[in-house]
């Protein structure tokens, strides 16, 4: 038959919006905008399209068909209403009904007829159970654009725990300067009182040691009193001892005239009885000099006392003016160190909540980016193979997904119109068909080839036991791997990529 030739035409009463194969037999489906489900036998011999039935399948128009190829005689429908059908053509019968929750543009049963996919303008992709018509996943927007929002989530997250630590570390260092800056006050009070008793204590000093040299004076002016008195006493004494002497002398002088005997011993007399009153005026004065001396020597021991006393009490408080001005400087410097804690934990605050700010202005752009990334998703198509759904969207994304449970793969980001069409082509190309009037095919057929592998697997290998986690950075030049051996200690190891060399260890922490 010459390509290109018209085989059979048919009109029908509305506008039709789906058209699916059913399986092998040359029997298509037909869903029209009045929301029948027709069903039409192709008699390619006579060039004729003939009637078989019509369902009522939707109550608005029928959007999207696709068949079951596992099972013979069941389609998919969706439509305007919002929901998804899975019919049996041959009895007319309704198997399921899934509910998308908005108008669906597109539809697809994955080739092993174990899960349904449908799609629409609501920009969400539901993966669907084919045996309980649950859903299973949720799909939309685009992978990196989310995966971008998350991490500048976790990024926040982190951003407002570093201001709550250093807010909390900055009321802690206000803290202690508050208790410093008491200390310093407390210290200076101290120390002025110390200086006020020290310096009272000099005065005092110097007051009992005058004292003690004043008694020292007393007792030596009293010792000197005390040896003149005996001296006089002594000299009296003496001299009444001669008077005494002198008038016996005269009394038994033989020779002497009467008159002249009389004389001298009057003048004895006279002169003992004047020696006796020196004596004995003499005694009286030693006997009041050595009261006196004992008085200033028992002034002195006291006043001696006194300054010993004095002399430790100064020490005390030589030592305790001393430790208020140890103190006084410690504190001095301890209040110092508490202001630039203060400031650098201020200055800390300010940085983590310009950290906090900027996280939070980036976090509203990813996130406005994944949103943006969300759009009508206006074709869906599993692969052959069963292990991948693609999806097709207004910004001309195609988005691919796993097959089994919706885990994002990958973005192909080529087209440049919004895209309309997507199917897989039977040699693991995926062909895109776009609003500018352009077709682009995408070679899915990934080829790996080893680069280097970081470890050795045995003993001696810079790895230590399991690898639970592995991130490249920004910039691709590192990876950093995490793991270690279970219940026994943690390692985190930067790589060089190009080289696959140890860079770093981070942290290797043991149990």
């Amino acid at each position: 038959m010459p390509a290109g030739k018209l085989i059979a035409q048919v009109q029908t009463d509305s506008e039709i919006k789906a058209v699916t194969w059913l399986g092998n037999r040359n029997r298509i489906a037909f869903g029209g905008a009045d929301g029948l489900l027709r069903i039409w036998d192709l008699d390619a011999e006579n060039h004729a399209l003939a009637a078989v039935k019509e369902i009522k399948a939707h109550e608005g128009p029928v959007t999207a068909l696709d068949t079951v190829p596992s099972v013979d005689g069941q389609i998919l429908s969706a439509g305007e209403d919002g929901s998804v059908r899975l019919w049996n053509v041959e009895t007319a019968r309704m198997i399921r009904e899934m509910k998308h929750g908005a108008p669906v543009a597109a539809v697809a049963a994955r080739p092993d007829g174990k899960r349904f996919a449908s799609a629409g303008a609501d920009k969400i992709a539901r993966l669907l159970d084919a045996n309980d018509g649950k859903e299973v996943a949720r799909l939309k927007g685009d992978r990196y654009a989310q995966e971008s929002a998350a991490e500048r989530e976790r990024a926040l997250v982190f951003a407002k725990a570093e201001v709550d630590f250093h807010r909390a570390a900055l009321k802690s260092a206000q803290t202690n300067q508050t208790a410093q800056t008491e200390r310093v006050k407390k210290a200076t009070d101290t120390n002025e009182a110390a200086e006020k008793a020290l310096a009272e204590k000099q005065s005092k000093q110097t007051e009992v040691v005058e004292a003690k040299a004043a008694a020292e004076k007393a007792l030596e002016e009293a010792k000197a009193a005390a040896r003149k008195a005996t001296e006089d006493f002594e000299a009296a004494d003496k001299t009444a001892k001669r008077a005494e002497s002198e008038g016996r002398a005269a009394r038994e002088t033989p020779g002497r005239n009467q008159e002249a005997t009389e004389k001298a011993v009057a003048d004895a007399d006279t002169r003992s009885k004047a020696a006796a009153e020196a004596r004995k005026a003499a005694e009286k004065v030693s006997a009041e000099t050595k009261e006196k001396e004992k008085q200033a020597t028992e002034k002195l021991k006291s006043s001696a006392r006194a300054v010993e006393e004095m002399e430790k009490d100064l020490k005390k408080a030589e030592q305790t003016k001393s430790n208020t001005e140890t103190e006084l400087q410690l504190a001095g410097k301890a209040a110092d160190e508490a202001a630039e804690a203060v400031a650098d934990c201020q200055e800390s605050v300010q940085q983590s909540e310009a950290s906090e700010k900027q996280s939070g202005t980036e976090l509203e752009s990813a996130k406005k980016t994944a949103t943006d990334s969300e759009q009508p998703i206006r074709a869906i198509a599993f692969s052959p193979d069963n292990l991948t759904l693609a999806t097709a969207s207004d910004d001309g994304w195609v988005h691919l997904w796993s097959a089994d449970d919706g885990a994002a793969f990958e973005t192909l980001k080529h087209q440049k119109g919004p895209a309309l069409s997507v199917a897989f082509a039977g040699d693991g190309n995926l062909v895109v068909g776009t609003a500018d009037r352009s077709v682009v095919v995408w070679n899915l057929k990934t080829e790996w080839q080893l680069e280097g592998v970081i470890g050795t697997g045995d003993a001696g290998s810079p790895l230590v036991d399991r690898v639970n986690a592995v991130k490249f950075s920004p910039d691709g030049k590192y990876l950093a791997t995490g793991g270690g051996e279970p219940t026994r200690g943690g390692e985190i190891k930067l790589w060089q990529v190009d080289t696959c060399k140890l860079a770093q260890t981070c942290i290797q922490v043991i149990a």
